[in-house]
């Protein structure tokens, strides 16, 4: 579970990232066209349900390495 954390915490990290050197910014409410979002806050302040939002890319990291794994045998 520690692992789990600290992988959602580098996705939101690279995730804010991203969205800062593009000009967002945070707001309570969410307008692509003046670059707002809620979520551009740090990982702490955000609810867990929003910690969870990106757990599907590492669960498919781990799918498609079990995969390989699989076909190499």
């Amino acid at each position: 579970e520690a692992a789990r954390t600290e992988y959602r915490r580098i996705e939101h990290e690279r995730w804010m990232r991203f969205h800062i050197l593009r000009n967002w910014q945070y707001d309570p409410v969410r307008n692509d066209g003046k670059r707002l979002h809620p979520l551009l806050l740090p990982f702490d302040e955000l609810t867990p349900e929003d910690q969870a939002k990106d757990d599907y890319g590492w669960e498919l990291l781990e799918q498609l390495a079990s995969f390989g794994q699989k076909e190499s045998l």
